[in-house]
C-alpha cells in the first residue's frame, strides 16, 4: 500500500459499514481533472436550471417578431442569450473552483457492496443494484447510475415525451444524464478501476 492509498484508507474508514471490505482506494492523482468533472456537472445542472428561462425568452423574442416588432423580438432573443450565457459561464466557472478546492480533501473507494467518493464530512455513495452503467471517459471513471423513481416519472428520454425538434432537446437529455453521474476523476489506473466496479455490479446482478 503506498502513502495516497493509505491517506484515502484513513478518509474512508469513518463512513464504511460493518463488514464493508475496501477492495481499492486511492486520492485523485491531480486537481485539474477533479475541476474540470466538477465544471462538467455545475454546467449540466445551470443547463437545466435556466432551461425554463430560455423557454421564456424564446417566447416572448417570437411573439415579437410575429407582431411585426422584429428589433423588439431581436433584442429580447439577444438580451436572453447573453444573460443565460453570463448565468452558464459563472457557475461553471464557480463549479470548477469548488473541484479545485473539493479535490484536495477528496478520496475513492471500490468496496464489496458500493462505489464511494467522499470529500470532506461530504459522502457520495452508488450501490451495485443502483448501477446503470460504468464507463472510463479520459482518464476518469464514470458510475451513472438508474434513475429512482421519482426522477422515473419525468423522464424527457421517453419516447413521446416531448417533441424531438425542440430547440436544445438534446443538450437537456444529456444534463439529466450527466446529474446522475459519478466521476472518479484523475486516477492512476482508470482499466483497474473500471473492472473491480464493473466485477461489483454483475457479480450482484447474477
Amino acid at each position: 500500500m503506498n502513502a495516497t492509498e493509505d491517506a484515502a484508507r484513513r478518509l474512508l474508514a469513518p463512513h464504511l459499514w460493518v463488514r464493508e471490505e475496501v477492495l481499492w482506494c486511492d486520492l485523485p492523482q491531480g486537481t485539474n481533472a477533479v475541476a474540470a468533472a466538477s465544471a462538467r456537472q455545475g454546467f449540466f445542472a445551470t443547463v437545466i436550471a435556466v432551461s425554463g428561462l430560455a423557454v421564456v425568452f424564446l417566447y416572448a423574442g417570437t411573439s415579437f417578431i410575429r407582431k411585426d416588432d422584429p428589433s423588439s423580438g431581436v433584442f429580447v432573443l439577444g438580451f436572453g442569450a447573453a444573460l443565460i450565457s453570463a448565468v452558464l459561464m459563472g457557475r461553471t466557472m464557480m463549479a470548477w473552483l469548488r473541484g479545485q478546492r473539493a479535490a484536495r480533501g477528496m478520496a475513492y473507494g471500490v468496496t464489496n457492496r458500493r462505489v464511494l467518493i467522499v470529500h470532506g464530512d461530504e459522502l457520495e455513495w452508488v450501490g451495485p443494484k443502483q448501477m446503470e452503467d460504468v464507463v472510463i471517459r479520459g482518464g476518469n471513471v464514470v458510475v451513472t447510475r438508474q434513475r429512482s423513481e421519482l426522477e422515473s416519472l419525468w423522464n424527457p428520454e421517453a419516447p413521446g415525451f416531448v417533441d424531438e425538434n425542440t430547440p436544445g432537446q438534446g443538450l437537456i437529455e444529456k444534463a439529466n444524464t450527466a446529474q446522475r453521474e459519478m466521476t472518479l476523476a484523475a486516477l492512476r489506473d482508470p482499466q483497474h478501476v473500471l473492472a473491480l466496479v464493473q466485477t461489483l455490479q454483475h457479480r450482484t446482478a447474477s
